[in-house]
């Protein structure tokens, strides 16, 4: 898949690995912001936040002409988990 994207956007196989990397990079700080903030709010109302920017950045995903603004997508995509 990395092959494919980095072919349809015309980037090296290592700038289409950083997608992954976005994603993944910030499960190393989010569980202590998650923490306080499902302290002060309603589990249901973070939850419900979080599933439509996960369905917004899927949509963003498919539609995107660059790989930057991908990119941003995954960044938003690995904010939310």
């Amino acid at each position: 898949l990395l092959g494919l994207l980095a072919s349809e956007f015309g980037v090296s196989t290592a700038t289409a690995g950083s997608l992954n990397t976005a994603t993944i990079l910030h499960l190393a700080i989010e569980p202590l912001v998650y923490g306080l903030c499902l302290d002060k709010q309603k589990h249901l109302k973070i939850l419900s936040i979080a599933k439509i920017v996960l369905c917004f950045c899927g949509l963003l995903f498919i539609w995107v002409p660059s790989i930057e603004l991908i990119l941003l997508s995954r960044v938003l995509q690995g904010l939310t988990l």
